[in-house]
């Protein structure tokens, strides 16, 4: 069997702003549209540790921490890859060494702009 890629996509409110930018100097809030994508060789009948729910869970609570806080003077860039980090330690501490990976994690602060970070 091949490799299965499971996606979750979740939304959390923030404020900040980027110092010195023109435009995006001043606080300002977004609605920050966050996709990850796990892969894995094995399925839930496989390994029932591989579940959408706790994978749901699993970015939930990283994400918690970012919503609706002033996250200061980050980019999108710096944003996604503390996120995809959090992912990893996270996912490290619950499911078996090598089972499921943090394939990508998209976030999108607005509909035309946003970061992507992907597992290498």
């Amino acid at each position: 069997m091949g490799m299965t890629l499971f996606v979750k996509e979740k939304v959390f409110c923030a404020a900040h702003h980027l110092e010195g930018h023109p435009i995006c100097g001043g606080t300002h809030g977004h609605n920050f549209e966050v996709t990850v994508g796990f892969s894995s060789t094995s399925t839930y009948r496989d390994n029932p540790v591989l579940d959408f729910k706790n994978l749901s869970e699993m970015v939930d609570k990283v994400l918690q921490i970012f919503d609706h806080v002033d996250l200061g003077d980050r980019c999108c860039e710096e944003l996604v890859a503390d996120i995809f980090v959090r992912l990893k330690a996270e996912l490290a501490r619950q499911t078996p060494e090598n089972l499921v990976k943090v394939k990508f994690v998209d976030i999108s602060e607005t509909p035309k702009f946003g970061a992507r970070i992907e597992n290498e």
